[in-house]
């Protein structure tokens, strides 16, 4: 949803700046599933019966997944570029890594200021999640992507 809003505010030249965005292991593509989906179809925790689900109820009409707010890894460099700088930080056994990863590369090579990180051995979530989010990967997380927005606002 934050990408979104930014591709819209974009889009309609609102007389706002969007200063930066962090996304925590994004949805990106709705259009189609990448090589993550395989490999972690059962999960642990999110699994790909879940992920249709929620891609549904955020968009139920097949062409709204198709464009560019639905599956946003295919903006275009023009509309990418329009992006604020971001962070995207992904968990590695997620079905959303390779394209939360992937959506790190459109920005780039939009030339936008992007940095990705995939958090290590961590699932789906793990930011928020009570067994997990006082690890130190999530704190971690949490504490860089603080850090990066307090500096953009700055």
């Amino acid at each position: 949803m934050a990408i979104a809003m930014s591709t819209l505010a974009a889009e309609r030249s609102l007389p706002t700046k969007i200063a930066y965005q962090a996304l925590f292991y994004p949805m990106t593509n709705l259009a189609s599933e990448s090589a993550t989906y395989d490999t972690f179809r059962d999960g642990p925790y999110l699994t790909v019966s879940k992920l249709k689900w929620m891609q549904h109820a955020f968009m139920s009409k097949q062409d709204d997944r198709l464009g560019p707010l639905g599956s946003p890894v295919h903006l275009g460099q023009e509309k990418a570029s329009k992006q604020p700088p971001t962070l995207i930080i992904t968990a590695a056994v997620d079905p959303l890594r390779a394209e939360g990863e992937e959506f790190g590369h459109v920005l780039d090579k939009a030339g936008v200021e992007v940095a990705t990180f995939r958090a290590d051995a961590q699932i789906h979530d793990f930011v928020v999640l009570r067994p997990v989010r006082k690890s130190a990967t999530a704190v971690a997380a949490v504490e860089l992507a603080a850090l990066k927005v307090k500096k953009a606002l700055a």
